[in-house]
């Protein structure tokens, strides 16, 4: 009698293992499954080669906000950034003209509360492509050279400066807030 038990016992298994070997098989599947839809999200960071406490840069996907320091508080005597002479150099060596945007929030902002900081949204352009609608192009991941020049009614020195923009998966599941 135990003999048969044995032998149901065993034909059970038979029809039960190859699920059980699928299941461990698919676990990694499972694992990343979960990591992936528990809510991670790409962050650009941004962190300078050279020391530069005149500049802040933020990136995103097609512009990077820069806050320049400038020498004065009030709006009507800040230098703004020259658009014919300021460029980028790309990781892969090569040279962009940089379109200038306001941010009107800091505008804004600043017309209540006076700072020596100007913000601008700067966009690459490639030079060698003719202008049109959809000209954005991406800041991608690597080192970057950036030179600023100014224009306006007071003077301001060029900056040159070198960053690093690298892409930070942030998931809340497995990390803190920072």
């Amino acid at each position: 009698m135990v003999w048969i038990f044995i032998i149901l016992e065993l034909q059970i298994m038979k029809r039960h293992l190859p699920f059980a070997l699928t299941a461990v098989k698919l676990f990694p599947v499972f694992g990343l499954a979960l990591v992936f839809l528990s809510g991670c999200v790409p962050i650009q960071r941004s962190e300078f080669s050279t020391l530069e406490d005149e500049i802040r840069i933020s990136p995103e996907k097609y512009c990077i906000s820069v806050s320049v320091h400038t020498q004065t508080s009030d709006p009507a005597k800040q230098p703004g950034i020259d658009t014919n002479r300021s460029f980028a150099i790309s990781p892969s060596s090569k040279r962009f003209n940089l379109q200038v945007t306001k941010n009107e929030y800091s505008e804004e902002w600043a017309k209540t509360n006076p700072t020596p900081w100007i913000e601008a949204n700067l966009t690459l352009i490639d030079p060698s492509k003719q202008s049109g609608k959809d000209d954005s192009i991406k800041w991608k991941n690597g080192n970057w050279k950036m030179s600023l020049f100014f224009t306006g009614p007071t003077s301001r020195p060029p900056i040159y400066s070198e960053f690093r923009i690298y892409t930070f998966w942030y998931c809340p599941l497995f990390m803190r807030p920072y």
